[in-house]
C-alpha cells in the first residue's frame, strides 16, 4: 500500500479535463454491475461514488474488462486513490451528483486502496438544515439528517396505470426545529421503515441520514403565511415570473451557468419572507372521500404601503367613531 505522504493528492473540486490529477476519497456508493449490448456486442459497466475530506463527491464509473477488473476491489466505506481516469462534464441524465464532473476508468487508470483519515467523521457531505430545503427548486438532490418525530404506517397507493406500489412517510426534524417528511416507494424503505418504528418505539432518541433525496413540494406549491394562518397555493406562467423576477426557462438554466453566481436556491431565497398582495381563487375538491381546500393565485403585485395606511386609518378611524357610538 502506498503512503499517502509519497502522492501529491489534489481535492476533488480542483480537477479539470485538462489536467492529470491524483484523488483520494471515501466510497459512499457502490453500483450494480449491468449488463449493455450494442449492435456488435455486449459489455459490462458499474460505477461508485467517492467524497474527499473537504466534502465534495464524484462519480467514477467503468466499462468492460476495467469494471470486470475493478468491482470486487471497490468496497464501500473505504477509501481509494484515483489518478489517470478521463474526467468530462458530468451527464446529468444519469449522475445526480452535485457535481459537474466525472471520471470514466481505462486500462491506464490507476485504483488503489489506501488508509483511511483518522480523524475523519463518517461522511463528510454537508447536510442540508431542513429549515433552508425550502431555498431549493423542486427535484433538488440534498443530504438531510434529523430526529425521528414520527413513524408512519404503510399505506398503499394505487398508480394511474393501475399498479400498486407502498409509501411510507417517517418525520424528522434537526437543530433548526423544523419538521419534514422523509417519503419513499422502495421496497427496501419498506424494510427500514419497520426497523424505525421498533427502534423509536423502545429507544429515546432515533437518527435518521439520508443521501440524494430529492426535494418536492406538495403539488409544486408555494407556502403563503398572514397573521392568521398558512395557506398552500398554486401559481403558474406569469404569476411566477412576476413573484421571482424572473422567467421559469431563466431560472432552469441558470443551474448550468457558470459565469454567474445566482443560483435558482438565491433567487427563491430572496423572494422568502417577503410580502405581495396576492389574489386567489379558492375551490373545494374531494380527497379520500374529505373536502379540502384549493388555493390558485390568479395575480401578485408589491405593496402599496401609502394606500394600504391609508385603509389601515380609515378603518382605525371608523372602529373608533363605532365604539363611541356604543359607550354613549
Amino acid at each position: 500500500m502506498q503512503h499517502e505522504s509519497s502522492v501529491n493528492i489534489s481535492p476533488i473540486k480542483a480537477l479539470n479535463p485538462y489536467q492529470n490529477k491524483t484523488i483520494k476519497g471515501r466510497v459512499t456508493n457502490k453500483r450494480k454491475m449491468h449488463q449493455y449490448s450494442t449492435p456488435k456486442s455486449t459489455s459490462q459497466v458499474f460505477s461508485f461514488d467517492m467524497i474527499d475530506d473537504e466534502g465534495t463527491e464524484i462519480s467514477i464509473t467503468c466499462f468492460g474488462d476495467v469494471a470486470e477488473m475493478h468491482y470486487h476491489r471497490v468496497e464501500a466505506r473505504t477509501y481509494y486513490t484515483v489518478s489517470k481516469g478521463c474526467i468530462k462534464e458530468a451527464d446529468t441524465k444519469w449522475n445526480k451528483l452535485n457535481s459537474h464532473l466525472e471520471i470514466t476508468l481505462d486500462n491506464n487508470s490507476v485504483l488503489k486502496c489506501c488508509e483511511a483519515v483518522v480523524d475523519s467523521q463518517g461522511n463528510n457531505s454537508p447536510f442540508t438544515p431542513i429549515n433552508e430545503i425550502t431555498y431549493y427548486t423542486n427535484n433538488t438532490l440534498v443530504d438531510v439528517i434529523g430526529i425521528v418525530v414520527v413513524v408512519g404506517e404503510p399505506s398503499l397507493i394505487r398508480r394511474k396505470d393501475g399498479s400498486e406500489v407502498t409509501k411510507r412517510i417517517v418525520k424528522i426534524n434537526d437543530v433548526s426545529t423544523f419538521t419534514i417528511n422523509v417519503k419513499s416507494w422502495a421496497t427496501t424503505w419498506q424494510a427500514v421503515g419497520e426497523d424505525l418504528k421498533n427502534m423509536h418505539a423502545t429507544q429515546t432518541t432515533v437518527v435518521l441520514a439520508v443521501r440524494n433525496a430529492r426535494v418536492g413540494y406538495f403539488n409544486g406549491k408555494m407556502k403563503l403565511q398572514d397573521h392568521t394562518d398558512t395557506l398552500w397555493a398554486t401559481g403558474f406562467d406569469e404569476v411566477g415570473t412576476n413573484l421571482l423576477q424572473i422567467s421559469a426557462k431563466d431560472l432552469y438554466m441558470l443551474q448550468y451557468d457558470l459565469t454567474t453566481k445566482r443560483t435558482p436556491q438565491t433567487i427563491i431565497k430572496r423572494v422568502l419572507l417577503s410580502c405581495f398582495v396576492f389574489t386567489l381563487s379558492v375551490t373545494t375538491n374531494m380527497y379520500n372521500s374529505e373536502p379540502r381546500l384549493k388555493a390558485t393565485i390568479t395575480k401578485v403585485t408589491n405593496i402599496n404601503f401609502q394606500a394600504e395606511c391609508t385603509l389601515l386609518l380609515a378603518e382605525i378611524a371608523r372602529t373608533s367613531i363605532a365604539a363611541a357610538f356604543q359607550t354613549n
